[in-house]
């Protein structure tokens, strides 16, 4: 790896690391479907989170962002539209970086991928066919890594982090899936014909 690959790795590490803190920080999103002990289950979280999803007609990441911040609940495409928003306007990588949503084929999940390309013209991919400085940052479990970094190189350079278990699945979900982008409206209809 180059010296340069190794500083735009780096950046991306802090900025996946500052996407996840708005969980922690800002706001405490739950998750209604990730259940990490057996005692929790919060059924009107459960509600919530499907009265906000039937309430807009249109999946648009800003006021999917606007919903999870203010009612604390969202899964995996709520958390994915706060770690988006992070990302792309982040001044670390927003000028060597492609910040791209994403969701997989054969599971019903979806991630934001950090790459030097624009992947936004494929079709569908695998991970294995990007390059090793591309990050993925799951909002769900509040994970980022570099899948096709070698686990010595992640150690030698302190990137990403070390899994937990529901994290470690999710990882090797993602890595052997396929990807397509996922598209989304940025604003509602309105804005965009006025």
């Amino acid at each position: 790896m180059t010296l340069d690959e190794i500083n735009k790795m780096k950046q991306r590490n802090k900025a996946g690391k500052c996407a996840l803190k708005f969980f922690k920080d800002v706001v405490h999103v739950k998750s209604t479907n990730l259940v990490t002990s057996s005692k929790w289950h919060n059924s009107e979280a459960d509600y919530a989170l499907e009265f906000y999803r039937k309430w807009h007609d249109d999946w648009i990441v800003t006021q999917v962002f606007e919903d999870a911040a203010r009612t604390g609940v969202g899964n995996c495409g709520e958390k994915m539209a706060i770690c988006h928003s992070s990302l792309a306007s982040n001044p670390r990588i927003s000028h060597n970086s492609f910040v791209t949503m994403c969701k997989l084929v054969h599971v019903d999940h979806v991630v934001v991928l950090v790459t030097e390309n624009d992947i936004r013209n494929k079709n569908s991919f695998y991970l294995r066919d990007l390059s090793k400085a591309t990050m993925i940052v799951d909002g769900w479990t509040e994970d980022y890594y570099f899948p096709n970094l070698s686990i010595v190189n992640r150690y030698r350079f302190s990137l990403g982090k070390t899994p937990n278990p529901v994290q470690l699945f999710m990882r090797s979900r993602v890595k052997r899936d396929l990807l397509v982008v996922k598209y989304f409206s940025f604003l509602p209809e309105w804005c965009l014909t006025t």
